[in-house]
């Protein structure tokens, strides 16, 4: 019996459930969604038919750092809740995120939701060189890929509640752009879906904090 194996063996299950359990014990983090997040569903390349004009998405999900590969730092997304008032839309489910690259650094979003509570349908931004600075994300989903019929969405997502371009930081250029967007009725900073005098306050408030 070749102890020296199965003692190489046994440590390489022990440290693979210690990465496991280190995972297991991460905590997720919310993130919300932006300016300019939007939703566009119609028909893109191939087709002729009509092509919805762009709506704000908002609304939020939570991400949790999972097991990483060679590759990519790899987070699973859960409690997705995205909303388009203006369509009546709502999308529910989970997904996955992915950061990383060799040799040049690449992200991707995976996302399964129901729309309106259809059957689950599949969101793939494929793997692109990140646009915004992470925690900070930036990525388009497509269903099909532009062909045809599709349901486009346009993520920019932080996990501070203020950072209000979703660049990843906390600075003046986020009160600039939340007062502009609070003026033309889309600064609904707490996400209960209205934007009223009590998101300037929540902003304020988030501002200040950090958060």
């Amino acid at each position: 019996m070749n102890h020296s194996r199965i003692t190489c063996s046994f440590a390489a299950a022990m440290a693979c459930l210690g990465l496991a359990g280190a995972s297991l014990g991460q905590v997720g983090r919310t993130y919300h969604l932006r300016p300019p997040s939007s939703i566009q569903q119609g028909c893109f390349i191939g087709c002729a038919c009509f092509t919805t004009l762009q709506e704000p998405l908002r609304g939020s999900f939570v991400m949790t750092p999972a097991l990483p590969d060679p590759v990519f730092n790899n987070y699973t997304i859960t409690s997705v809740d995205l909303r388009a008032p203006v369509f009546a839309t709502q999308l529910v489910g989970t997904g996955v995120y992915q950061i990383g690259g060799d040799p040049a650094a690449l992200d991707g979003m995976q996302l399964d939701m129901s729309l309106n509570a259809q059957p689950v349908q599949h969101w793939d931004s494929g793997y692109t060189p990140p646009t915004a600075n992470f925690p900070a994300i930036s990525k388009v989903l497509t269903i099909n890929n532009y062909q045809c019929y599709d349901v486009v969405l346009t993520i920019h997502a932080s996990p501070l509640r203020s950072d209000w371009n979703a660049d990843g930081v906390l600075s003046v250029h986020d009160i600039f752009d939340f007062v502009n967007s609070w003026l033309t009725g889309d600064g609904d900073e707490d996400d209960n879906g209205q934007t009223n005098v009590a998101d300037v306050f929540a902003f304020i408030n988030d501002w200040f904090s950090g958060v």
